[in-house]
């Protein structure tokens, strides 16, 4: 929780540093977007700290998210019902990767290329939700985690991760045994994976500090 409250402490540090009062609408969906922190959450400690936020960028940005994963898996009709379909059913996906690389969760859906499916067997490719994932989903900004599923006799590979609306979609390979819905697994992110990323994530917010010092708060 820690890297949450240091982010959000930034955020009201900076404005009252400007004598401003509103935590804005990308800073509060940042924090729910990236570390899981609830809306409610921010207004709240925001009240306490005499400051307030812009609940309407909230949703704005929540909505561009939406697009955002629309896009990524554009190309097939029937793609956006079935998801909408399955997150539905399935409820949003706990992210717990900040806090863990390994999470221990149960498969709430599968899917087969472009349907539902109750199980996959060795060699099959498919979609998987689960109820909670260390696993981060891409949704048009940072690249989504690569690494592995297993149980008993279980083994699988996650090639890519993504997100649709607040839902994780792990693109997965069967490597050996078989998956049913309901199933609890150990889900890995790939660690070296991981760094990669975050260099590279880091690497941008380092050059766009650099660029607001020189150029001014505008480019933000």
């Amino acid at each position: 929780a820690l890297p949450i409250l240091d982010r959000l402490d930034e955020v009201m540090k900076e404005l009252k540093k400007k004598k401003e009062k509103t935590i804005s609408g990308q800073n509060s969906f940042l924090l729910y977007d990236t570390f899981g922190f609830p809306l409610e959450m921010t207004d709240e400690i925001a009240q306490e700290n005499g400051l307030n936020v812009d609940t309407k960028g909230y949703e704005q940005e929540m909505q561009k998210q939406r697009e955002r994963g629309k896009q990524s898996w554009k190309g097939n009709e029937n793609t956006e019902k079935l998801f909408d379909e399955i997150s539905r059913e399935s409820g949003d996906t706990v992210f717990s990767g900040y806090e863990s690389e390994i999470t221990e969760s149960k498969i709430k859906s599968i899917c087969n290329e472009n349907e539902k499916t109750k199980k996959l067997i060795k060699g099959n490719k498919g979609l998987i939700v689960l109820e909670e994932t260390s696993f981060y989903g891409e949704s048009g900004g940072q690249l989504g985690d690569k690494g592995t599923m297993k149980a008993d006799g279980l083994s699988i590979s996650v090639n890519d991760t993504k997100k649709f609306h607040n839902l994780t979609l792990h693109n997965a390979e069967i490597k050996n045994g078989t998956i049913k819905t309901g199933m609890s697994v150990s889900a890995i992110i790939s660690e070296e994976n991981r760094k990669s990323i975050k260099r590279n994530h880091t690497a941008t917010h380092l050059l766009h500090a650099a660029l607001k010092a020189v150029l001014g708060d505008h480019i933000k």
